[in-house]
């Protein structure tokens, strides 16, 4: 499955990637609760992504993001954004880089012919066993 979406993102990180006090979180939450609001209600979301998005590539562009499978983004993100259905706004979803608002512009699903997709398929089996390999070594581990 693939969606089409658009976003704000309210940023509770800076440049550096250092978390923004508290306080100016909780700041951030309220406004992009407010945000939230009013792109649920039918306001113009690409509107509010200009005027509001910390993601200022996507915010002029009204947050498009484009079409991106489940694994092509944060896991985060992913696993709230395709719960949604073909033209939702999503409540605030909760990101390492902040708090997102998201509207699902289209959905499509594709089939792929197995002989096409041998070797992604052989990638992402071995990619699954790797990073479950590396966990167990980091349980295993005894680094003081």
């Amino acid at each position: 499955d693939m969606v089409d979406a658009s976003h704000i993102l309210f940023a509770t990180v800076d440049r550096n990637q250092n978390a923004v006090s508290d306080e100016k979180k909780e700041e951030i939450k309220k406004t992009a609760e407010e945000v939230q609001k009013r792109a649920a209600s039918g306001e113009d979301f690409a509107a509010l992504a200009k005027k509001y998005s910390d993601d200022k590539k996507t915010g002029e562009k009204g947050g498009d993001l484009g079409y991106f499978t489940k694994d092509a983004k944060d896991a985060l993100f992913t696993r709230e954004v395709f719960k949604l259905k073909k033209g939702d706004v999503s409540k605030l979803i909760a990101t390492n880089n902040g708090y997102e608002i998201v509207k699902i512009n289209d959905i499509k699903s594709e089939i792929k012919e197995l002989d096409k997709c041998k070797e992604e398929i052989k990638k992402k089996i071995l990619d699954e066993k790797y990073i479950k390999h590396v966990e167990q070594l980091v349980e295993k581990a005894e680094v003081k």
